[in-house]
């Protein structure tokens, strides 16, 4: 059979929701249990849910529309009466126009006791995931909403009601459809289980969801939420039974959609909710919806399930499908270790969260907090760990939402080979990965900015005017001073730097209080290649000295040393993310070979790759968004870039520039991917195709004997 389950362990319920039953909706076969609605299907037609194909097909069986399911093309029918649901699958699966034809699988809850001995002084989840280093970039944000399929939220929760979303476009309760689209004063958001505009938590789970992905924040009552200020969109698919149906939880996504393309800036949904221990629940209505919500621009974050198992055995689904908007949350315990209950899964689970005794509020009136466990306490921390970096950063898209949480793990040997990422959430280091090279400003983008080596003055691009609103001077070539901006004080803005090479000395100036921070590594001959080696948040400095072939790191994270013989004369320098671990690696391209070394930081392996020839320029950087640098490089006989998606090992050759012209990639639309341009010295224009609209943009700062602040690390 097909059940959906509130996964989660409450202590105030004894009994567990059994069904037995299997149904494979792939291949038309049913062993008919009570695992389905009775008399009634889902069918997907070519032309879509209101095309003739649906309507002949109907018409020859004898089927009532119940709803349709526009957004995936779906339809909800009713079948004449006598018919049987085996007997409606075999005829409209010989129909022409019939796509695809499926049971409406009912979902029930599936909930155990937990021991009722817990205090509600600690909340350890948050301090597990660093949530207060998090806050100090960002507590969130009213105009990111979150929305919260489950059982509803009760709305007037002294630590949820200031965080609710309020449809702009309707009055509450006048009985009209103010907004015009098609739900009548869906002013929280709506009811699917009961058809109606009161989404109202009747179960007792939402409302828990609801506190830990935004419990109001600095308010003096109860908890907090990773966000402490959200917009929490109430979408209630479970009833006051816990049972829901594939019907509506693809309504609830099409509603969420609808909403999104209608302006609402719904940048996450939590579903602590899955699937039956079945491996054969596949339901593929749900799995269109999801895909379809993805695709307008949403992160969907799923419980991993709570049956104690590996999902690779035996799939849970929604966690199982392989949809690239799904991420999927195991559970784990204050000391790191799985929660007994969660499932895990090494390809189909990304990374685990707090989830064994969670404090959060409940539905039992406005000022009611108690203690669950299960993976749906995981899957909040997450929603809301992603919430709060669509808050700091607006413009990321969600695939680099989920690529920043899934490379900042905290990786630990309980979690190895049982998560893709073999580790626990860290929002704290997430949010730091957000730090943009060369965002001088903070915005998450990468700011035009020239160095002048003669005379030491930076000069910082205004946003798209250009023109520029900072200048500093510190430095000089004639002292023998190298540039080298990045963020030392991990304030998630660049720094203003330069490397001395007579004295050995670093010169930098703490964006975050102006004071100026004085370092002593490396000199003479060496180069200098400051990144963030530990995975701190925060740049080391580091050089690499070729008479040697060896790279000298001071750690920021303890003080110290690292020595590692990488590389060669004549090698060019590449460090970066390239294995996604939130930690840049040691990396050379040789240029006479055309290959690159990369030093995994994650696992200590060596990626050997051929890329390139002798007089390409290495532009490293993530063109995919996955969170892994790509390899690349531009070759300036042709003006092409060529680009190795590490997501995808496929190739992509981008034409932009001449063989004058100096790469400057970066991120200058702040949507978590790197930007190809290009910085024409002759006329001191920036040449730049932002990879979140596929446009070209051109910027006018700098002249010919100056250095554009993105080329710097660029091997000449």
């Amino acid at each position: 059979m097909k059940k959906i389950k509130l996964l989660f362990l409450l202590m105030l319920l004894a009994a567990v929701v059994q069904v037995t039953g299997i149904i494979s909706p792939r291949t038309g076969e049913a062993a008919l249990a009570p695992a389905h609605v009775e008399g009634e299907l889902l069918v997907k037609f070519e032309g879509g849910a209101s095309s003739s194909a649906a309507a002949s097909a109907n018409a020859q069986i004898g089927a009532s529309v119940v709803e349709e399911i526009p957004f995936i093309g779906w339809q909800h029918v009713r079948l004449p009466k006598g018919m049987t649901v085996g007997e409606a699958l075999e005829q409209y699966q010989k129909l022409p126009g019939v796509v695809a034809a499926q049971p409406n699988y009912i979902y029930h809850l599936n909930a155990t006791p937990n021991d009722p001995s817990f205090t509600q002084a600690q909340m350890y989840g948050m301090f597990k995931i660093q949530a207060p280093a998090a806050w100090d970039r960002s507590t969130g944000s009213a105009q990111v909403v979150v929305a919260i399929i489950d059982t509803g939220i009760r709305y007037t929760h002294e630590d949820v009601a200031a965080n609710m979303w309020h449809n702009p476009g309707e009055i509450q309760g006048n009985g009209i459809d103010d907004d015009a689209n098609g739900y009548v004063d869906d002013y929280y958001g709506y009811n699917f289980a009961n058809a109606n505009s009161n989404p109202i938590d009747d179960y007792n789970h939402g409302t828990h969801v609801a506190g830990t992905i935004g419990g109001v924040g600095n308010n003096g009552k109860g908890v907090v939420g990773v966000n402490w200020n959200v917009r929490l969109m109430a979408v209630k698919l479970h009833d006051a039974a816990g049972n829901a149906t594939a019907a509506n939880a693809a309504l609830c996504f099409q509603y969420v959609t609808m909403m999104k393309n209608r302006g609402v800036n719904i940048r996450v949904t939590n579903n602590s909710w899955g699937g039956p221990p079945e491996a054969a629940a596949y339901d593929q209505v749900l799995k269109d919806a999801i895909d379809a919500t993805g695709n307008a621009g949403i992160l969907n974050v799923f419980a991993a399930g709570n049956d104690g198992r590996n999902i690779e055995t035996t799939p849970s689904y929604p966690a199982s499908y392989d949809s690239p908007s799904i991420l999927a949350v195991a559970s784990s315990t204050s000391t790191d270790a799985r929660s007994s209950f969660s499932n895990w899964g090494a390809v189909s689970v990304d990374l685990a969260a707090p989830g064994s005794n969670i404090l959060s509020s409940v539905n039992n009136s406005d000022t009611s907090y108690s203690n669950f466990s299960g993976t749906s306490m995981a899957s909040p921390h997450t929603a809301g760990a992603a919430a709060l970096l669509a808050a700091y950063r607006p413009s990321l898209s969600p695939a680099s939402i989920k690529a920043a949480l899934m490379t900042t793990v905290d990786v630990l040997p309980q979690w190895q080979g049982l998560v893709v990422t073999n580790g626990r959430l860290n929002v704290a280091r997430a949010i730091r990965k957000l730090t943009v090279a060369f965002d001088f400003s903070g915005d998450g983008k990468t700011e035009i900015a020239i160095w002048n080596p003669a005379t030491g003055i930076w000069s910082i691009g205004n946003g798209s005017e250009g023109t520029p609103n900072t200048q500093t001077q510190w430095g000089s070539s004639s002292l023998s001073d190298v540039a080298v901006p990045a963020d030392y004080d991990g304030d998630g803005r660049i720094d203003i730097a330069i490397f001395r090479k007579n004295e050995g000395n670093w010169y930098i100036i703490n964006s975050s209080n102006g004071a100026v921070n004085l370092k002593n590594w490396g000199g003479g001959a060496d180069q200098p290649v400051p990144a963030d080696y530990d995975g701190d948040g925060l740049a080391d400095v580091a050089v690499f000295r070729a008479s040697e072939g060896n790279w000298y790191i001071r750690q920021s994270s303890n003080g110290a040393s690292t020595v590692r013989g990488w590389g060669q004369a004549g090698d060019k320098l590449v460090p970066a993310d390239y294995d996604g671990d939130g930690k840049t690696d040691i990396a050379v391209w040789r240029p006479s070979e055309g290959n690159w070394y990369v030093i995994r930081s994650s696992n200590n392996t060596v990626l050997t790759r051929s890329w390139g020839e002798g007089a390409d320029k290495p532009v490293a950087g993530d063109y995919d968004g996955d969170g892994r640098a790509d390899l690349a490089v531009f070759r300036p006989s042709t003006g092409n870039w060529h680009i190795l998606n590490s997501q995808t090992n496929t190739a992509r050759v981008q034409n932009w520039g001449n063989s004058g012209d100096m790469p400057v990639p970066g991120d200058y639309d702040g949507d978590g991917v790197t930007d190809v341009a290009i910085w024409r010295g002759g006329e001191g224009n920036w040449y730049i195709i932002k990879s979140s609209t596929s446009t070209a943009t051109i910027q006018n700062l700098g002249i010919s004997n100056e250095q554009p602040v993105p080329s710097l690390f660029i091997a000449p």
